[in-house]
């Protein structure tokens, strides 16, 4: 009998498999990013094809198969994201380990998320915020490089108005060290 994994997800990304499946990429709370079937989901009959949206944040249903997940059941927590947390989530999926548990990064982007939608005019400087905090916790940036007009912003999950307007305010040099950092990766 299989064990049955009920988590949280972001699903960063899906493709076509077969004639009637999917295949997702997702960012778990406890198994971090894994790969997952959804057998069936382009069925119009299948009870998941329209819960498993890309970029979502989802409650889903795993169960290890003897070479892959599968999913099994899918609920959606959040609506649409804008298209800054879209970026920020392409950005993570792309330099993540596959199956780590990376927990304080995925409540870091549920915090973000929040943020995103209940400040929209935030967008921006949340989003940098966003790539640089997942950075640093996933080891590519050490706390000591970050300029010290914008070292106070590492309170993980949390994105408060006052922190996004002193990021603002040296929006110039932030912005600068980010870019900096993507020539790296």
């Amino acid at each position: 009998m299989h064990t049955l994994h009920t988590t949280e997800a972001f699903i960063l990304d899906s493709y076509e498999h077969g004639e009637t499946s999917r295949v997702y990429k997702l960012f778990t709370k406890e198994k971090g990013m894994l790969f997952a079937h959804g057998q069936g989901v382009r069925e119009v009959k299948n009870k998941n094809r329209y819960a498993l949206r890309t970029h979502a944040l989802m409650e889903v249903t795993l169960v290890r198969g003897r070479e892959v997940w599968r999913i099994t059941s899918a609920r959606e927590k959040t609506a649409d994201a804008p298209q800054e947390f879209r970026n920020v989530l392409h950005f993570i999926g792309s330099i993540i380990p596959r199956e780590v548990s990376e927990r304080e990064l995925f409540i870091d982007l549920a915090a973000l998320q929040e943020v995103m939608h209940s400040m929209p005019h935030v967008h921006d400087v949340a989003e940098r915020i966003g790539v640089l905090r997942g950075m640093m916790l996933l080891g590519y940036v050490d706390k000591n490089e970050v300029p010290v007009s914008c070292a106070g912003m590492f309170a993980y999950g949390t994105y408060t108005p006052e922190l996004c307007d002193a990021v603002a305010q040296e929006y110039a040099v932030f912005a600068q060290f980010v870019n900096m950092l993507f020539s790296r990766v």
